[in-house]
């Protein structure tokens, strides 16, 4: 009965030192790129609670039909119609999840690896939403891009010269 104890204890200590001397890389961060070229139009806007309005991503700027990319490589989660529009999840080192849409057609399924800059699908619109989870928490996409895509500044429109003085405001005359 000894020997089998004092064989394991011995047994432990080699595979200990082992491990001990072997070097286990650090997870690397993933890096992420955008999905489209275009600029980004709606930026990130969290709001004050779960609930409560806000754009909990980011949407760039696309063309109909041009190809939408995963931003970094993973295992998709879903590939599928969400309120009518299709969207594609991609689970990612690091317990992030990354969706797009709305897209014009699904070209993965659920279950596939993908490598980033992939194409997932095609864009269904002028603007293509981007968004980026670290489990069930949205966070800003744009934190985990190795150069921020430009967000074009916003500029407030021209007001034409009002047309009833002191009151700021231009009236307008419709007509059928």
């Amino acid at each position: 009965m000894r020997r089998p104890i004092a064989l394991g204890l011995r047994l432990a200590l080699v595979v200990t030192s082992l491990i001990g001397s072997v070097h286990f890389p650090a997870l690397a961060e993933v890096t992420f790129h955008p999905p489209v070229d275009g600029p980004i139009v709606d930026p990130w806007r969290p709001g004050q609670d779960r609930y409560s309005a806000g754009n909990r991503g980011v949407d760039f700027a696309s063309v109909v039909g041009e190809p939408v990319r995963a931003v970094a490589g993973g295992v998709v989660s879903f590939s599928g119609q969400v309120g009518g529009l299709n969207w594609v999840v991609i689970r990612h080192d690091g317990n992030l999840r990354s969706s797009v849409g709305a897209l014009a057609d699904l070209l993965v399924k659920s279950g596939q690896l993908v490598a980033g800059g992939e194409i997932v699908g095609r864009a269904a619109a002028t603007s293509l939403h981007f968004g980026l989870r670290d489990g069930d928490k949205y966070i800003d996409p744009t934190s985990r891009f190795r150069a921020v895509p430009k967000v074009p500044p916003t500029v407030p429109p021209e007001v034409p010269p009002s047309s009833t003085p002191g009151t700021g405001l231009s009236r307008v005359r419709l007509t059928r």
